[in-house]
């Protein structure tokens, strides 16, 4: 990570957001990164990393502080940066489907597509619908992983029954043009197309 110098304005604000984390209380916490959140909205940069980053310094154990700091970089498109904050925040919360998402985001931008790849299949398991449809047009593709059209075509269909749109509608051309090595079915095409429509008109 390249090294992060707070301005000199922002010095002050920066001790009192390292007291605050420090004093460990859930609203203290808060508040400082309320306060990283508008240095950041208000185009203060490198102060609004530094407040993130002594945040994470002063509660290592957060994985939401450590997600703040790797948000923040890529929000300002610092892809190599925030790696690291990501993956500490993956390793502390193994089970947050969002954090996955933001690790396959930032690989993607890297084009990275190995670590893409798992970080998206991580979010797919999790149950995440979004993952489960980029997932399986990685499998299509062999976007970081070898071309499964089978693989493809369990992970879109796994996505559609989630309630993913663009997947339910990729279902019924599956089934109406015969694609993933599927021979066309209309009666199929028909189904998903009423289950897209009832899914619509919700």
């Amino acid at each position: 990570m390249r090294p992060i110098r707070a301005s000199a304005a922002g010095l002050g604000l920066l001790l009192a957001c390292a007291l605050g984390a420090a004093s460990g209380a859930a609203d203290e916490v808060a508040k400082m990164r309320a306060f990283a959140t508008e240095l950041l909205v208000s185009e203060r940069y490198e102060d609004a990393i530094a407040a993130f980053i002594t945040i994470a310094e002063q509660t290592p154990d957060d994985a939401r502080s450590h997600y703040d700091v790797a948000g923040a970089m890529v929000f300002l498109r610092m892809w190599p940066d925030a790696v690291a904050p990501i993956e500490r925040a993956i390793a502390l919360a193994p089970d947050n489907a969002l954090y996955h998402e933001l690790a396959a985001m930032t690989y993607l931008q890297m084009q990275d597509f190995p670590h893409a790849f798992e970080a998206t299949r991580r979010g797919a398991r999790l149950g995440d619908m979004k993952a489960m449809y980029t997932l399986a047009g990685m499998y299509e593709h062999g976007r970081g992983t070898p071309a499964s059209q089978q693989q493809a075509l369990e992970w879109l269909e796994r996505a559609a029954r989630a309630g993913h749109l663009s997947a339910m509608e990729a279902m019924v051309r599956v089934y109406r043009e015969g694609r993933y090595e599927q021979a066309p079915d209309a009666a199929r095409a028909r189904a998903w197309q009423q289950e897209l429509d009832q899914a619509m008109a919700r």
